[in-house]
């Protein structure tokens, strides 16, 4: 169940006895990830369908959930052992 999940099951409430459930709501054609592809990979994934997480999947069964932060922490760890800085434009472009 995603956020986007929720945001769409409370607007379209209009009942407030209704008891809802997880079931009731949930997204159920998943879009997920197995743990060997790469990171890159996720972060298309992730930024495609503007998803703040990702199912990471064996098979039918989850094994963990990969989030934005995750790979934000990744990203630094790898940036810090290169000891090269990435800026976020070239010197050329802020020229223009």
């Amino acid at each position: 169940m995603t956020d986007r999940d929720i945001r769409s099951a409370v607007a379209a409430i209009r009942d407030e006895d209704d008891e809802l459930t997880a079931a009731d709501i949930m997204s159920t054609e998943l879009i997920t990830i197995a743990p060997f592809e790469g990171l890159s990979q996720a972060a298309r994934i992730l930024e495609q369908h503007e998803f703040g997480a990702l199912p990471v999947v064996i098979g039918e069964r989850i094994v963990g959930i990969l989030s934005v932060r995750d790979l934000l922490r990744r990203m630094i760890d790898l940036l810090e052992r290169d000891k090269s800085e990435v800026n976020l434009c070239q010197e050329t472009e802020m020229l223009h």
